[in-house]
């Protein structure tokens, strides 16, 4: 649809929706049809955008493959007015800013970048909002795993085909998995990510040291060789230093990756499934708080989690390359490092999360610069080379096996430990099929009621159960 950008403003979001920094875009035509779901459960399905680009011709797909298209002329791609570019932090912008050659992006305009925090769903509610009315609609957001899928099967986001970017293109370097999650239920791929996110264990080398008697990958790794190993070293620190040291900071330290190995998504035939690995976390997770095995901290806000990297009482985080570069404070380029060296080891399973993805919203009226920022940020050999050297697991095949195998290649704040070699094979066996359009509201209900049954406030897991089903019988 053909847009023009108007006077940048402050969109007020009522009650939920917080503040979004966006300059609107309205159409010069008519107006635009329903593109996304009602605002106020982002992370449902959206309605047709009948106004959007056509969506371009398909070609027959082979079963198991994604649906290919025909693939518009990238020299055919223009402009017709100003970048504008969502996200829910500045990471994106930062990538945008370091990498892409275009030069009609600043993000400290609000006319170029808006983010709003993503705390409540608060940025997926504002973006739903904006894409089923075209109003302030950015021409390129982000979005993150636990609700891509809302956006990809919604008609929210362009065909990567309609951008001049082809399957083989995409296919022949990045990981399968990464795709598979920017596609819609057809199979046609809607985003593309920098990324892949296998994930270890981060643990701290001083404590591993004088409470396991060793520091180096493979010995700290046997001790989270399984769940029960783990239960034992977590009771062993806990004894050890009198209680003032823990295995983890926080129960929802283990929650992804015990809930990794789930074998059915939370909605199968539009029908919540519980699978019994959610109870065995469950389980699991009331062992670790009755036994006080943890702070029982918050993730990412109470002290006892967010200081444990300086002061040396938690042992370990999980969690892939991100975690170490904006919750640990190791490896980001404004990070403050920490007196102590880190490593890596695998977990007691393998497992990945999150992701960031970008696509092009059905109201892009600047293609060529969508299309541009795509393979400048997302696809572009020297950019991921550049990337893979700043501690991130890029969405590269090739690049990641050769630094995997790099014996020189190593980083400081890790001891001199190249972390691909362990985090590659991982990535490799990456399986999204479970991944669903509510993960991220599902999942954050989930957990407050996981943390009523650890603390008692739920007596049973029964309960919690059916006040799972309640509350997703109001999402889906």
């Amino acid at each position: 649809m053909k847009t023009k950008k108007i006077v940048a403003l402050v969109l007020s979001m009522a009650m939920v929706l917080g503040v979004v920094a966006a300059c609107n875009k309205t159409t010069e035509s008519s107006a635009a049809s329903s593109a996304a779901t009602d605002a106020t459960t982002a992370g449902t399905d959206a309605t047709d955008a009948t106004d959007a680009p056509v969506e371009s011709t398909e070609a027959p797909a082979e079963e198991g493959n994604f649906k290919q298209l025909d693939v518009v002329d990238p020299a055919t791609l223009t402009d017709e007015g100003d970048l504008l570019v969502w996200s829910w932090n500045e990471e994106i912008g930062n990538n945008i800013t370091k990498y892409y050659t275009g030069k009609n992006f600043d993000m400290t305009k609000s006319e170029n970048y808006a983010t709003t925090p993503n705390t409540g769903g608060a940025y997926r509610q504002a973006l739903a909002l904006v894409l089923s009315t075209g109003e302030g609609a950015p021409d390129v957001y982000g979005t993150e795993a636990d609700y891509i899928q809302a956006f990809m099967n919604s008609e929210s986001a362009l065909a990567l085909a309609d951008l001049g970017i082809s399957n083989a293109e995409l296919e022949s370097t990045m990981y399968n998995y990464t795709l598979q999650i920017a596609a819609d239920s057809s199979k046609v791929i809607r985003g593309v990510s920098w990324q892949a996110n296998p994930a270890g264990v981060w643990y701290n080398r001083a404590v591993a040291e004088k409470y396991l008697g060793v520091s180096d990958p493979d010995g700290v790794g046997a001790y989270f060789s399984s769940w029960d190993k783990f239960i034992e070293t977590a009771k062993k620190i806990d004894a050890d230093s009198n209680h003032a040291v823990k295995a983890v900071a926080s129960i929802a330290d283990v929650a992804r990756p015990y809930l990794n190995t789930r074998t059915q998504g939370w909605v199968v035939n539009g029908k919540l499934t519980i699978d019994p690995q959610v109870e065995a976390y469950l389980d699991f997770g009331k062992q670790l708080f009755t036994e006080n095995l943890t702070f029982n901290a918050a993730q990412w806000s109470d002290a006892a989690w967010t200081d444990g990297p300086q002061n040396e009482t938690v042992l370990s985080y999980f969690g892939p390359m991100w975690l170490g570069r904006f919750s640990l404070g190791l490896c980001d380029d404004n990070a403050q490092p920490t007196k102590d060296l880190w490593g890596i080891t695998a977990a007691p399973n393998p497992y990945y999360w999150g992701g960031s993805w970008l696509s092009a919203s059905p109201y892009c009226d600047v293609k060529a610069s969508a299309a541009q920022i795509m393979r400048d940020v997302c696809m572009s050999e020297a950019t991921l080379s550049q990337m893979v050297k700043g501690a991130e697991f890029v969405n590269n095949v090739n690049i990641i096996k050769a630094t995997a195998a790099d014996a020189s290649f190593g980083f400081a704040f890790l001891d001199g430990q190249n972390p691909y070699t362990m985090l590659a094979p991982i990535a490799d066996g990456i399986d999204a099929s479970t991944i669903t359009a509510y993960d991220g509201d599902i999942g954050d209900t989930f957990n407050n009621l996981a943390e009523g049954y650890f603390d008692g406030t739920t007596g049973t897991v029964a309960e919690v159960e059916s006040a799972l089903e309640a509350a997703v019988a109001e999402i889906i």
